[in-house]
């Protein structure tokens, strides 16, 4: 009788000591690489959104070549399929997105085996974007917002009480969710921007 009391109370003891364990990692487990990214990313102002995401809906786009592109859709480079999308929305008009344009090209091909990055202009004409971009070659995908799908991006992030002005910045992931977002610009060949979002959309 006394060494069946020894055995039950060695296993009761046990199963606290493993249930203080499992309480320890959870409480102070170590964030996986996606967790740090995200971290990191927030640091440098982008704003992730919470669940249920808001999704952009699949609707055309025309690119310079006069190719139509959907954002929910995956695009192939360098022979292998885009499942990320990195979105800016930018017009010629607005000197914080010129500013940053340079340095998201320089991203682009940074980045081009894990995210297709691309250049939405908000509002002008074929011949002004492609005036602009003789005068300022990108060397990146740029898109044209000809049926203001933009403005419905805006109703989502109003919905969200998020107050968007140019230049805006979207991660989208292949099915079109808004994972986070950005206001204003940012210096893209930022060795830490780089890396951030390699980890995020790798993990």
């Amino acid at each position: 009788m006394q060494q069946n009391k020894k055995f039950y109370t060695f296993f009761a003891l046990l199963a606290l000591a493993v249930f203080f364990v499992f309480l320890l990692l959870f409480v102070f487990r170590i964030p996986n690489k996606k967790e740090l990214a995200q971290q990191d990313l927030k640091k440098l102002d982008f704003i992730f959104l919470p669940d249920p995401k808001p999704k952009v809906e699949n609707t055309p786009f025309q690119g310079l070549d006069g190719k139509i592109y959907f954002l929910a859709s995956p695009e192939k480079r360098l022979g292998q399929m885009q499942n990320w999308k990195l979105v800016n929305l930018w017009a010629s008009w607005c000197t914080p997105c010129v500013e940053e344009l340079p340095s998201l090209g320089q991203f682009s091909k940074s980045i081009q085996k894990d995210i297709l990055v691309v250049a939405i202009n908000v509002g002008e004409k074929k011949e002004g974007v492609v005036d602009f971009l003789i005068q300022h070659p990108l060397g990146l995908d740029v898109w044209l917002d000809a049926k203001s799908s933009s403005e419905k991006w805006l109703n989502l992030l109003q919905n969200k009480n998020l107050a968007p002005g140019l230049p805006q910045t979207y991660l989208l992931d292949q099915e079109g969710y808004i994972h986070a977002v950005l206001f204003g610009k940012m210096n893209w060949q930022d060795a830490k921007v780089i890396k951030a979002f390699i980890d995020y959309t790798r993990s």
